[in-house]
């Protein structure tokens, strides 16, 4: 055989071990097929109301908003052959005689009707006068608040103290067209008074709204709202987004699981996808007790996701876990660093879960 055909047969050879051994990691671990899984998951609010106070007076205590510099517009002339776009006219001006007086009420309005609708409280009452506790003394707040709850049959009294606003207009206008955006920013601080006037909690709430149009017909807008609307829509937002605050909410979350690692695992998708967790488990729990290292650390990361969805977060816990320690004592050849750092969140998602059911308990009761 000649001596430089067996060179080239000999570096051929190393050439296909190095690939192969650089790629089979890559495909056994690629044999863990992740499919992802979406449901709605109970989350509890930011503060725990006592579960005592079963109804409400919600009402607005604000003085209107007054500050300087409100409103900004800004307008903007472009030529389509300009070359120096930062030597472009430019005019700014400040418009400080549009006052929404009636923000507090539309944010209260909004948050009382969310209430209802939630019905988390056993009755939500709308009182439409303002006292303004602020300028009253500790005494007169306490008695008014008294007062309030004797005359309504309620436990507490939600209240908007103060809000903030700013909105900020720009129009580019170009030869035969314009191009437009409204950005409003809002705040509000709301508090929560038991009958007996004690003070359970104070919060303040900020957040901004974005809006943009481009017209090609000679530079006309006609969808961007007014500084007065803008304001409007930011009141009846902070109102109803309050509620997070104050009261549990449902969220969608995404979800991991191993679809495929062992030919059992298809039929524990159509179990799943039917919504028989139950059933589901149990052929991931039979794969955990017969099956290799990997399937078996597949199965109890799909068995702890069962528990989640469930609502025994306890398990889920446990056996979010028992992965974990699965995962970590795999080679990187049967399970990729991805794969394992999803593992390995998944375990914080369910810590979290599982410190907030306590949260929960407080809030509505225990569910399971």
């Amino acid at each position: 055989m000649d001596v430089q055909f067996k060179i080239n047969i000999v570096m051929l050879l190393q050439i296909i071990k190095h690939l192969f051994t650089a790629g089979l990691p890559f495909l056994l671990a690629s044999c863990m097929s992740m499919s992802t899984l979406q449901f709605d998951v109970l989350r509890p609010g930011e503060v725990t109301i006592e579960p005592e106070i079963v109804s409400v007076i919600v009402m607005d205590n604000t003085q209107p908003f007054r500050d300087d510099s409100v409103h900004l517009v800004t307008t903007i002339e472009r030529k389509n052959n300009a070359a120096d776009m930062a030597s472009l006219p430019q005019k700014q001006q400040y418009i400080d005689t549009i006052w929404v007086d009636n923000f507090g009420v539309i944010a209260v309005q909004s948050m009382a009707n969310a209430l209802r609708n939630k019905a988390f409280f056993d009755s939500v009452y709308y009182h439409n006068a303002s006292y303004q506790w602020t300028e009253m003394t500790d005494a007169n707040k306490f008695s008014t608040i008294q007062q309030l709850c004797r005359q309504y049959n309620a436990d507490a009294v939600i209240s908007l103290e103060g809000y903030a606003y700013k909105t900020m207009m720009e129009t580019n206008s170009w030869d035969y067209s314009t191009y437009g955006t409204m950005d409003v920013a809002g705040g509000t601080v709301w508090t929560i008074y038991r009958k007996d006037g004690v003070l359970l909690d104070t919060f303040f709430k900020t957040d901004n709204i974005f809006w943009d149009e481009n017209a090609d017909n000679f530079g006309r807008l006609h969808n961007l709202p007014s500084q007065r609307e803008a304001v409007e829509v930011m009141a009846d937002y902070l109102g109803e987004a309050y509620l997070q605050h104050i009261t549990p909410y449902w969220e969608t979350v995404s979800r991991q699981y191993f679809s495929s690692g062992n030919y059992l695992f298809s039929r524990a998708n159509d179990l799943h996808r039917a919504n028989n967790w139950d059933d589901a488990a149990k052929i991931w729990y039979h794969v955990y007790e017969t099956g290799k290292k990997a399937e078996k650390a597949q199965a109890a990361f799909n068995i702890a996701l069962s528990y989640e969805v469930r609502g025994d977060f306890e398990e889920a816990v446990a056996w979010g876990n028992i992965s974990q320690q699965l995962f970590e004592n795999l080679s990187t050849i049967k399970a990729s660093e991805s794969v394992k750092s999803n593992v390995n969140l998944y375990s914080i998602q369910l810590s979290e879960r599982y410190q907030e059911k306590t949260k929960l308990d407080a809030q509505i009761g225990p569910q399971n």
